[in-house]
Parts: C-alpha cells; structure tokens; sequence
C-alpha cells in the first residue's frame, strides 16, 4: 500500500453560527463509523504516549507534518473499527474524539493587516449533531452555551498542542533523523503487505547525533515523541493491524 496524506474527518466543515445553528443539539456518544475509512490520522505530542501503546506512530514524507497514527493497512479501511461502531483500543486520539468540531483560522476581508480569529468549524452532516435530544450548542439568546464553551476550550487546548508537536517535528527533521521506508506488515489472513511513502526514525543516526543536538531534543520534549515512536512499531505486529 502506498500511503498518502490523511483523509479528513471532515466532509462539510462550516463556521459554526449562533443564527444558522441555534436549533442543533450534540449528542456527543456516537458509535465510530463516521471514522471507518481513517487509515492514517494526525496525532500530537500530549497524547503521545497512549497512542503508542495502541498504534504504530509514523511519519508523512511530507515535512512539517504531525505524526500519524497507523488505522489499517488497506486505504479508506480504519481497522480499529468493528462494523458495529466500536473501537478496539483502550485509546481513541483526539482528532477523532474531537469531531465534528475543529478550529480554523479566521482573516477579517476588511480588517487590519495581521490580525485574525479563529472560527470553531463542524461537520454539519455528522451524526452527533441532532435537532432532538442531546445538548443545546447556543442558549435562547444565542450566546454559546456550556457544552459548546467547553468545546472551545478543548480545541484550543488541541491548537496548542499541534503548534508544539510542530516545533517538535521541525527539530526532529533538522537532525536529519527521518528516513523513508518500506514497513511490512503480515496479517493473520492474506498475503504480506509493504507500506510506502512513510518515514520512520533511523536508529543508526538517532545513535549518531552530536551531544548538543541530543540535549536540545531532550529539553524540547522532542526526543521522548521520538522513542514512544521507535516503541510503538511493535504495533506493526500484532493487534487489530494484522487482523484485519
């Protein structure tokens, strides 16, 4: 399989708005087939080391890429879903828990040069938003109410991950420790498959670094995202990935 870059979640993301959306209720516990064709997702530093208890964390050929999460083996084929909606992991990743809301930044046409917003987007046509049931999104005034400001400070909590597991990623490429690689994976059943278009971390130069660019690494935090990643491949051989 030739990998590529994520699919998104999202199908229809529009700015969420008090007039347009006053009526949508969200009815958070969904079963997870709007996820079922996730082969690859983004994931970030904070959440880093559940995910490599579950996942094989890879990297986008791609730079200035977040990591990703390997789903399946099989494009458009999320094998941590159950056809009944289920998950098999103890850890879902955020990106996919935090649908169908995400940030997006906002540049006002006739505003001041440099400045911007940021816009919390949904996915109109996901299955959480109901008209029925659930909890309201805006109150009667059409002022956000307290389900929807905790979502805002969810995806802001996010952003601010994402921009540091980038700050991250761009050390990690400067040290030149990101090689391309074919991943094999054998499943149970079927013949074996070689992932392309992935980088993984090459040990030998990860070895090989000067002291002081292993100290940066280590004080940025960049440096444990690199070895939950060399521990997670493991993942690569046993799991839902091979049984699929």
């Amino acid at each position: 399989m030739t990998a590529t870059s994520p699919v998104s979640l999202f199908k229809q993301p529009k700015p969420l708005d008090s007039q347009a959306h006053r009526s949508l209720r969200l009815q958070a516990r969904q079963p997870y087939h709007f996820a079922a064709q996730q082969s690859l997702v983004p994931v970030m530093a904070g959440e880093m080391a559940q995910v490599a208890r579950e996942y094989a964390v890879v990297f986008s050929d791609a730079p200035g890429s977040l990591p990703l999460a390997l789903l399946g083996i099989r494009q458009g084929h999320n094998a941590y879903v159950r056809p009944s909606g289920h998950w098999l992991a103890r850890y879902v990743p955020a990106h996919v828990r935090r649908y169908p809301f995400v940030l997006a930044e906002h540049v006002p046409a006739d505003g001041p040069v440099g400045t911007s917003s940021r816009l919390v987007l949904v996915d109109a046509d996901a299955p959480h938003l109901v008209s029925e049931g659930g909890l309201p999104l805006f109150d009667d005034d059409g002022a956000p109410s307290k389900v929807l400001q905790q979502v805002q400070q969810v995806l802001v909590m996010l952003e601010r991950d994402s921009e540091r597991t980038l700050q991250q990623m761009a050390q990690i490429e400067s040290a030149g420790l990101l090689v391309e690689r074919v991943l094999p994976v054998t499943p149970r059943a079927g013949k074996p498959v070689g992932l392309q278009g992935l980088r993984v971390v090459d040990e030998a130069r990860l070895a090989a670094l000067e002291p002081a660019v292993l100290h940066a690494l280590q004080q940025s935090g960049a440096l444990k995202l690199v070895y939950a990643h060399l521990l997670s491949l493991v993942n690569l051989q046993d799991g839902p990935l091979v049984e699929a």
